[in-house]
């Protein structure tokens, strides 16, 4: 009784919390990925018509997201997003309850971990921390072997594997010396639940693989993975250090600019196949005095502002419980992010949170086996956590302000924005200032010709006009020309563009003023 009891109030105590960060503040999304996944599951924006290949996550969690109607006008993927975060809320009110916490360091740890993922709502935050969610009861599992914590476990397990892959093998990863593997590899129906869950995944990775097989995706998945190579890895600075590359393929600096800005809509930039012998011809990305900068660069992110609370905590907790386990999942924890950005990807705090969240949690649970520990450390630890929360909290809010001030003004700036489609170049158009997590984005009737990730998928307005010969190359060529909203720079790119592959000068037709930014129409005829 006093389980069920303590589950139906730390959920509510959850739900409380969420819904009253997000009455008094304006959440906003932390980067335009959760928003071009919620255009594409719902069918606005930069998609011309919904579907459920999200990309990014998981062909079933676009299935189930597109199955959630709309509630008071909020979208299907904004309420799957914020449910995600209020079951992981519960969590680790119910668990720290569980062995034996106070509600009051129980609720200022939930606060710490939950208020800048309700402010700044993330898909990979929010997998990473159903998977901790997962080890939260695996772990009770481990202990008391009650089979209801193994299955639930698991399936947070599935549904952190469905919304970012990525994420859930990484908090996977960090958490394998805290797991109950004894109990787990002895027990025959942890074995059974185990089978099951990585058969799921198994057939979920499959369902994902098959969605993309189609030839309607052709031309995306040839050029995809090579175009993380410039757009992600840093492949462009290392080519134009070897310039006689370059000549070799008849690409220009510019050209290599062009790919790194996510310019795919001219196919003799654009070209897969000869990107690909360009990269073999470069060698590993990056070399190795860069990848040695930035690996100590993915390890000093944990002292970022974002993040650097639940950096605090995870280490004060690890001094007041010292145990070889949590040790040996901190320099797992080091050497992981040291590794990231060996391979060129530091700085991204998105992936830092559940991990850090993972590492604030688990010393608190493993803290029950030893009683005088925690009569000898409970003072302490409460007021730690309190105020460790306050500062995060405070952060958190007076960030969350300062941008809503900023949305507010863009989103009036942008009042005027033309429906008829309009190419807006990577992430020059403010996507998170414009749609809103709690509002009805399929109201707004923009259509976005995006050059981006989603240039060549079949469900974008971009490859939708390319095919009815209104493609952004086609209507640059014109007399007419095309309506491009971008920022300087890029302008600046097109401009070189069109003397290098048509010998013609730029020709600004007309200018549109969008606050700081500009739409400007173009010719290059």
């Amino acid at each position: 009784m006093d389980r069920n009891k303590n589950a139906v109030w730390s959920f509510v105590i959850s739900l409380a919390l969420v819904s009253a960060l997000c009455i008094f503040f304006e959440p906003t999304w932390e980067s335009n990925d959760d928003i071009a996944m919620s255009m594409v599951a719902h069918g606005y924006g930069l998609a011309a018509i919904s579907s459920p290949s999200l990309i990014f996550s998981n062909i079933l969690w676009g299935y189930l997201v597109q199955t959630i109607p709309q509630v008071n006008g909020v979208l299907g993927y904004s309420i799957a997003t914020l449910t995600t975060i209020v079951v992981f809320g519960a969590i680790v009110l119910f668990s720290l309850r569980k062995v034996g916490h106070s509600w009051l360091l129980s609720f200022a740890v939930c606060a710490l971990l939950l208020v800048r993922p309700v402010l700044f709502p993330q898909f990979t935050i929010n997998a990473g921390l159903l998977t901790v969610g997962a080890f939260v009861y695996w772990y009770f599992y481990g202990i008391h072997g009650n089979k209801f914590d193994l299955v639930v476990g698991c399936l947070f397990a599935f549904f952190g594997y469905l919304i970012r892959s990525q994420e859930f093998f990484l908090v996977l990863l960090i958490a394998t010396p805290l797991l109950p593997w004894r109990k787990l590899a002895k027990d025959h129906f942890s074995r059974i639940a185990l089978c099951a869950l990585s058969v799921g995944i198994l057939g979920a990775m499959y369902a994902d693989y098959q969605a993309y097989q189609g030839d309607e995706w052709r031309e995306f998945n040839a050029l995809n993975p090579v175009r993380a190579q410039f757009t992600d890895w840093g492949a462009g600075k290392l080519l134009k250090e070897n310039t006689d590359i370059l000549t070799q393929y008849k690409y220009s600096e510019n050209d290599i600019t062009l790919l790194e800005n996510w310019f795919f809509v001219d196919p003799s930039i654009a070209n897969p196949d000869v990107l690909n012998s360009i990269l073999v011809k470069l060698g590993p990305i990056p070399n190795k005095q860069v990848a040695l900068k930035n690996g100590w660069a993915g390890i000093r992110v944990m002292t970022h502002s974002a993040v650097l609370p639940l950096f605090l905590m995870g280490l004060i907790l690890l001094m007041l419980t010292p145990n070889r386990k949590l040790i040996l999942a901190w320099v797992g924890c080091l050497l992981t992010f040291f590794a990231i950005g060996l391979l060129g990807r530091p700085g991204f705090l998105r992936i830092y949170v559940p991990v850090l969240s993972l590492l604030v949690i688990a010393p608190l649970l493993i803290q029950h086996k030893d009683p005088r520990h925690r009569g000898k450390f409970f003072h302490l630890l409460i007021y730690a956590s309190v105020i460790v929360a306050l500062i995060n909290a405070i952060n958190s809010f007076s960030e969350s302000i300062k941008i809503e001030a900023r949305n507010v003004k863009i989103r009036h700036d942008f009042s005027n924005f033309p429906t008829a489609p309009v190419v807006v170049w990577g992430s020059a158009f403010p996507y998170e200032s414009i749609f809103k997590v709690l509002s009805s984005t399929g109201e707004l009737n923009y259509k976005l010709y995006g050059l981006g990730t989603f240039t060549l998928a079949p469900f974008g307005h971009a490859r939708r006009e390319s095919q009815n010969g209104r493609g952004l190359v086609d209507l640059l060529r014109s007399s007419n020309g095309v309506i491009i909203l971008a920022v300087p720079r890029q302008f600046k790119l097109l401009e070189i563009y069109c003397e290098e592959h048509f010998n013609q000068h730029l020709q600004i037709i007309d200018v549109t003023r969008y606050g700081e930014l500009e739409a400007k129409r173009l010719s290059c005829y």
